[in-house]
């Protein structure tokens, strides 16, 4: 009894710290696309501000042609997304942590949450956002799919600190080529997932073209705030991803240094190194029509397979 109450306090600690780290991720990304062109920008810390002003705001008043989804869906889309932190923890706090085919279904159950709360309200707008986000999500799960059995097949299992604690950057070239592979694959799923695509333009006030943000134009203050604050820990899943399977936690200069201090300073550093490139992804990509996105998933799923076929064969 005593150890489940531990896990359950560790579990409920590293969900607190991988909420409260997120907006800052989110600040940094703004801040670092503002200097990079050469503008004052905001300040890292200005999603908390946002924040902060949300949750004091009054959510208004529902509109009439809702049901029980429209109200639901900001905190289901909180939940699901603050589980992901249960997947990849940062910290190892010694709790039982969630496999891949888990983080599948918390990712496809908050996207179809929010794209039902958006048709629900009969909006245009709302309904124009759905489907283009279901579009997107028709692309990226089979991409993350084939990414997770590529995974499943090297290191047999499902669980992602077991995945994560087993690589290394020593190995065969088929070994090393098929972690690229799925490297540039779960790299491409991250960027479609959190709306970074150059299709898409959060931070204009045309609402025809936007894709993600367009599910939000019916919310506001709080359920808005569970909204965007969802959406940081999503970008901050998928960074933390991304780098603890690029980086293996096994090199021989990181085995000297106290695993207490080398983990939250590590976590740090990979996460403002993923944030450096993902804004200069992002500013130098010109805006493309919907369509023309099938073409890079295209090479994107060629990869993932290829992956797959250098996992088998070696």
């Amino acid at each position: 009894m005593i150890q489940i109450l531990i896990q359950l306090i560790s579990g409920l600690l590293q969900v607190s710290l991988f909420a409260l780290l997120s907006p800052a991720v989110i600040g940094t990304l703004w801040w670092i696309k503002a200097r990079l062109l050469l503008r004052k920008g905001p300040p890292p810390w200005q999603f908390y501000l946002n924040l902060i002003k949300l949750f004091g705001t009054p959510s208004g008043r529902v509109p009439e042609t809702t049901s029980w989804v429209y109200s639901t869906a900001p905190v289901t889309v909180f939940v699901c997304y603050a589980l992901l932190s249960w997947a990849t923890p940062p910290f190892n706090l010694g709790f039982i942590p969630l496999d891949l085919v888990t983080v599948v279904y918390l990712l496809g159950f908050a996207r179809f949450t929010l794209a039902l709360a958006g048709m629900d309200t009969g909006t245009p707008f709302g309904g124009m956002g759905s489907s283009r986000e279901m579009f997107i999500n028709v692309l990226a799960e089979p991409v993350l799919i084939l990414v997770i059995l590529a995974l499943t097949l090297q290191r047999h299992t499902t669980d992602l600190i077991r995945i994560f604690s087993s690589l290394s950057l020593t190995g065969t070239l088929f070994s090393l080529s098929a972690l690229l592979l799925l490297w540039l694959a779960l790299a491409f799923v991250a960027i479609m997932d959190n709306g970074l695509l150059p299709i898409d333009n959060p931070s204009t006030h045309l609402e025809l073209t936007m894709i993600q943000k367009a599910l939000h134009l019916e919310y506001s203050g709080r359920k808005l705030a569970l909204i965007e604050w969802g959406e940081a820990m999503r970008l901050t899943f998928f960074l933390t991803l991304l780098s603890d399977l690029l980086i293996a936690h096994n090199l021989p200069f990181l085995s000297t240094v106290p695993g207490n201090l080398l983990g939250p300073l590590l976590y740090i550093a990979k996460l403002l190194v993923g944030v450096a490139l993902l804004a200069l992804f992002e500013i130098t990509q010109i805006r493309l029509r919907l369509r023309r996105v099938v073409i890079p998933w295209i090479a994107i799923l060629l990869s993932a397979l290829a992956a797959i076929f250098l996992v088998i064969i070696q």
